[in-house]
């Protein structure tokens, strides 16, 4: 850093402005390089955290319309057998698949719906 570099003048709380100067403290380096290090560090992982949560959001996009399927043939499965109307147990037990995919299903929607707000999507 140069003299000649432009100036950012900016207001932190009081538990920031003790938090930076404690590790300025700690890593040797003055405020102002303390600062510098911290912006630059937030602002080039910006771009990988991105990335990483889009890869992110794509493999659970494929795996929500993976359980959807499954959930659907399960159904289907649990109609068929209402239709036969023989090997209850079979049944329930496919009932209890059917409600465990359902309850996986709404937990992976709800992180999808988290991630995409991080993004701002």
């Amino acid at each position: 850093m140069a003299r000649g570099d432009p100036l950012l003048h900016v207001r932190v709380s009081d538990d920031l402005k003790e938090r930076l100067e404690r590790s300025s403290k700690d890593s040797g380096r003055s405020m102002n390089a303390e600062v510098v290090q911290r912006l630059e560090m937030g602002m080039g992982n910006d771009s990988h955290l991105a990335a990483f949560l889009r890869e992110e959001i794509s493999d659970l996009e494929l795996h929500i319309e993976g359980m959807k399927a499954e959930r659907a043939e399960q159904s289907a499965q649990a109609m068929e057998y209402a239709k036969r109307g023989s090997d209850v147990l079979a049944g329930a037990m496919l009932q209890m698949d059917i409600r465990s995919t359902t309850s996986r299903l709404l937990e992976a929607e709800s992180r999808l719906r988290r991630m995409k707000r991080v993004l701002g999507e």
